[in-house]
């Protein structure tokens, strides 16, 4: 989508910024940026059309998600192969949108298992057995990219439950309910192998989600549960039932109306200028 519109005065041509993009995009669809796939059938013949329209699902109604990423002025989440995108200056959020949409070099029908930033800015993605580093904020995959799990020292046929990079920069994949494996962020590879309680204890056996959040805090969740984790003292501080407002998100009835309200604003500021 290249949204635009053209003031009055001098016939200049506005350009809408990125969360202006967003937020239409979430009123009336993305751009699909496949073709759609027709098949027909005879007796009596019928006519099938896949889109790559998302359905529309609320963030706030999600009793869990798959993985939270705190990046630079914005939070992602995704749940299946859906992503929102919330504004940590506002709390406001956009999406649903399909990961694959900016994404393209991702699998179809797919769901994030675990994903993280490196301490020198790249998106790591764990999807099944397949690793993709992806560069940010350009979401491009990096050359040599997408690599298996194997080939950065882990074990064959594991599972992935979810992976965190602590404040002191240290990366723990966790995997098989109850192990760790410690990431070498200089040659993406496993320094060394843990239990779960050693690394994390009072964590509970296979957690969902980890991530780090801006109050210093980890935060695992297991399903509908979660748990506030101390890196530096070692405990749960808080435990209690997943709620998407965990991230400040702002869950108003209104928020739609009131950020189509907003980009008016703008755009009639934009035009008199």
């Amino acid at each position: 989508m290249f949204a635009v519109v053209t003031a009055r005065n001098n016939n200049n041509i506005v350009k809408l910024n990125i969360e202006d993009i967003l937020a239409i995009q979430q009123l009336y669809g993305i751009k699909n940026p496949k073709p759609t796939t027709t098949t027909t059938t005879t007796q009596p013949p019928t006519t099938e059309i896949t889109t790559n329209t998302p359905t529309y699902i609320d963030l706030c109604t999600l009793q869990y998600v798959d993985t939270v990423l705190v990046l630079h002025h914005r939070i992602f989440v995704t749940y299946q192969r859906y992503v929102w995108s919330i504004d940590i200056n506002d709390a406001k959020y956009d999406g649903p949108h399909i990961l694959n949409s900016y994404m393209d070099f991702l699998p179809n029908n797919f769901s994030l298992s675990a994903a993280y930033q490196r301490p020198s800015g790249e998106l790591v993605l764990f999807i099944h057995d397949i690793i993709y580093m992806v560069e940010y904020p350009s979401f491009k995959l990096k050359e040599g990219w997408p690599k298996r799990l194997s080939s950065l020292g882990f074990p064959p046929n594991i599972f992935i439950n979810t992976v965190v990079n602590t404040n002191r920069g240290q990366t723990y994949v966790i995997f098989n309910n109850n192990d760790v494996a410690q990431i070498d962020e200089c040659n993406m590879s496993v320094r060394s192998y843990h239990s779960l309680q050693a690394v994390f204890p009072g964590i509970p056996s296979a957690p969902t989600l980890a991530f780090r959040y801006m109050d210093g805090n980890l935060y695992f969740a297991k399903k509908q549960q979660f748990y506030q984790f101390n890196e530096f003292t070692r405990t749960v501080t808080k435990a209690g039932k997943f709620n998407i407002n965990i991230l400040n998100v702002e869950c108003s009835k209104d928020r739609l109306l009131q950020q189509m309200q907003n980009i008016l604003s703008r755009l009639l500021r934009s035009s008199t200028t």
